[in-house]
């Protein structure tokens, strides 16, 4: 990008240093979302920058007064200025941002749990689902239903999602498949289902590990052992918990409780993870616990590993996701 060719005042025009960089936005969306202070290598690893881009991008912030470091020394951390006048509007807005993909989501299962019959599976693939996509670029919305309810299913859906096209600004591409379309999958579609996010049924992964024949036969194994495919399955559980807490309100509370006692024991390493997921649940709303349970991102993938919300399910509970997604 080219210099602009004149300067503007900085106190008209604020935005043009807090937004200068993509860097810079990078960082204060950590910040924001965080809610806690941040050291520079953590912002480093959760906005997927450098140390050296984030030292710039913060020497920049807090030079337009919107950051300020905490502690001393190797303790050091950063956080946002409360007495910024533009703070409360800038965190309105990361927030705003943080939640437009899972309402999204949310309008997507609503659609599919009208249909009728509903689809076997639905899921978004391609690259929402793996956090790579330009401007412009459409939401994928694969399904799985029956050879004969395929066309109707994906006719009805178009219909469907004019309003949610405009409300949210997106174009929603449609793909159904069938099973038969699962088993004659070429490499890179399959690649991009098992990087899918589910949002209704089963994970379509759980089809494409069963040889070709099986799946035209709707045969399901079991999840594969592979590192890629705990991964997964830790993703679907994780998207489970993220449905049943639109249902259950004590479901973080019981979580945060859950933490605390299991910090007394946890290794060094274990309580780094543990408290990220404390402080989580001190400073999330609902929408932003399901969006890092389901987002297929770096640092959701890390969080669902050690996902507190497991072990304080009721044996009902867990019965019930287990019919569900197999875990």
């Amino acid at each position: 990008m080219r210099p602009a060719r004149t300067t503007q005042s900085a106190l008209r025009a604020p935005l043009n240093v807090i937004f200068g960089t993509e860097a810079n936005v990078r960082v204060l969306r950590e910040l924001v979302l965080a809610g806690v202070p941040l050291s520079r290598p953590e912002l480093a690893r959760r906005g997927g920058l450098s140390l050296p881009g984030v030292a710039g991008a913060l020497e920049k912030l807090a030079a337009a007064g919107l950051v300020e470091h905490v502690g001393v020394g190797t303790r050091q951390s950063v956080q946002l200025r409360a007495g910024h006048p533009l703070g409360a509007m800038l965190q309105a807005l990361f927030q705003q941002e943080a939640a437009r993909l899972p309402a999204v989501m949310d309008e997507l299962r609503a659609l599919m749990d009208g249909m009728e019959p509903p689809p076997l599976a639905a899921w978004i693939e391609g690259p929402v689902a793996e956090g790579v996509d330009r401007p412009g670029e459409p939401l994928v919305l694969g399904f799985l239903a029956a050879a004969r309810d395929v066309s109707r299913l994906a006719a009805a859906l178009r219909g469907e999602l004019a309003r949610v096209e405009r409300d949210y600004d997106v174009t929603v591409e449609v793909r159904g498949r069938t099973r038969a379309d699962l088993a004659t999958l070429d490499p890179e579609d399959e690649r991009m289902l098992r990087g899918a996010v589910v949002l209704h049924g089963l994970y379509p992964a759980s089809y494409l590990d069963t040889p070709g024949a099986e799946r035209a036969a709707g045969v399901l194994r079991p999840p594969s052992t592979s590192h890629a495919g705990r991964d997964l399955q830790a993703l679907l559980s994780a998207d489970w918990i993220a449905r049943r807490l639109d249902r259950d309100p004590t479901l973080p509370r019981r979580a945060r409780s859950w933490l605390v006692h299991r910090l007394h024991a946890a290794s060094e390493r274990q309580v780094e993870e543990l408290n990220e997921w404390i402080r989580l649940l001190d400073t999330a709303s609902v929408p932003r616990l399901q969006y890092v349970l389901r987002d297929a991102g770096e640092r959701s993938t890390r969080l669902r590993q050690s996902n507190p919300f497991l072990p304080v399910l009721t044996d009902a509970e867990r019965s019930s996701m287990r019919e569900e997604v197999g875990r």
